[in-house]
């Protein structure tokens, strides 16, 4: 997949302050819906962006 047919979301960070409020699930709804990832293929190398798209099937690897 080339760099410019792909988005790889290969970190993600809350301040320990944030954890467990549910900003973690609200940023990555924004980043996986976002214009700038659509039409592209989602990688996920991010554990936890990996398992958010498994709990939420209508979020495909392929943004559309």
């Amino acid at each position: 997949v080339s760099a410019c047919s792909a988005s790889n979301f290969d970190h993600t960070y809350v301040t320990p302050k944030f954890r467990g409020t549910g900003l973690s699930e609200l940023l990555a709804e924004h980043a996986l819906t976002s214009e700038i990832v659509q039409g592209r293929k989602i990688l996920a190398s991010c554990w936890f962006i990996d398992e958010y798209l498994t709990k939420h099937p209508y979020l495909t690897r392929t943004a559309e």
